[in-house]
């Protein structure tokens, strides 16, 4: 009796041991968080679809879909490979794989899954699974290369499928190679989309503020990180001092002259050179002198005055030809 009780202890504790070690299994092929049907990768994709351990079968298709917007919380050129955001994919390919079967045939390779259908944030591929596949247990793997707040990640993310076949399955071509198992990687501890995740994307935004003043553009960077806003330090630099101004008026005027019938015209010119005070600052009221009669150097040739001025050096003209 006592060697039957040992026995089946024995027997129940070799098959805990095979059923963690099973589940161990299942999530090294998984290498993600399956969250109400979505499995969350250890890198920026969530994938929608197929779920694990969804049947396939050859000759129908899978359906796969792949959500590249990190659940809403990445720009949608962050799917784009060589967007050049600290936050973004470089490369997706999925393989259909299966050591049991001696099976590694490409799913999709290239750019043509994450640039397909533009605008949309879950790439969908409808794949039919060749009828040369031989029934067993295989893994669609995702081999996603992305960067993580400007830090390169490669993520490797199977997920079981068994796949039936009822026919008699000829050799299927163009076949990969097996890989060796497990390849390396270098993901992420966890998704930063999956729900109450620690690891947040620190992200920059620019932000222009306008203003008066002379340089009235004001660019600032602000960073979010975790969800909190950090505000930059800002240091406003007062503008230097006004300085004294050497400044022009000319006056002109048109001269005729007659002497024993004959008649002369010309034009006179008068310049008169002076400098103006720069505006000064007392008890904070501003003390500007008035320059508008004056034409500051290198502003123009028009003739612009005060009407005082104009009748002033106007009339002092006409007394020069007078007494000439």
């Amino acid at each position: 009796m006592l060697e039957v009780l040992v026995h089946r202890s024995f027997l129940g504790s070799r098959s805990l041991v095979l059923l963690l070690a099973f589940f161990a299994l299942v999530t090294h092929l998984v290498a993600g968080q399956t969250i109400n049907g979505q499995t969350f990768t250890n890198g920026l994709a969530v994938i929608d679809a197929p779920s694990p351990n969804n049947p396939g079968h050859a000759g129908s298709t899978i359906p796969i879909a792949v959500d590249v917007s990190g659940n809403g919380q990445l720009q949608s050129a962050a799917s784009l490979p060589g967007s050049g955001l600290p936050t973004s994919y470089e490369s997706m390919e999925i393989y259909l794989v299966s050591a049991e079967t001696n099976v590694n045939t490409t799913v999709s390779t290239g750019p043509a899954f994450l640039t397909g259908e533009g605008g949309s944030t879950v790439k969908h591929l409808n794949w039919p699974i060749p009828t040369c596949i031989p029934q067993g247990n295989y893994n669609l793997t995702f081999y996603e290369t992305s960067n993580f707040n400007g830090q390169g990640v490669f993520t490797i993310t199977s997920i079981p499928i068994p796949i039936s076949n009822t026919g008699a399955p000829a050799q299927c071509p163009d076949l990969n190679p097996l890989q060796p198992q497990p390849q390396d990687s270098s993901p992420l501890p966890q998704s930063p989309f999956a729900p109450g995740s620690p690891i947040s994307i620190s992200s920059s935004r620019m932000v222009t503020v306008i203003g008066a003043g002379p340089n009235p553009t004001l660019t600032l960077t602000l960073t979010i990180s975790g969800g909190v806003l950090d505000l930059p330090t800002v240091t406003v630099t007062a503008s230097a001092k006004p300085t004294p101004t050497t400044v022009v008026l000319v006056s002109l005027a048109t001269v005729t002259e007659t002497d024993q019938g004959k008649v002369t015209t010309f034009t006179q010119t008068s310049t008169l050179t002076t400098v103006v005070a720069a505006p000064s600052q007392t008890g904070g009221q501003s003390n500007t002198q008035d320059t508008s009669g004056f034409i500051p150097v290198n502003a123009g040739s028009r003739l612009i005055c005060s009407m005082s001025l104009c009748l002033f050096f106007g009339a002092w003209t006409l007394s020069c030809v007078l007494l000439y």
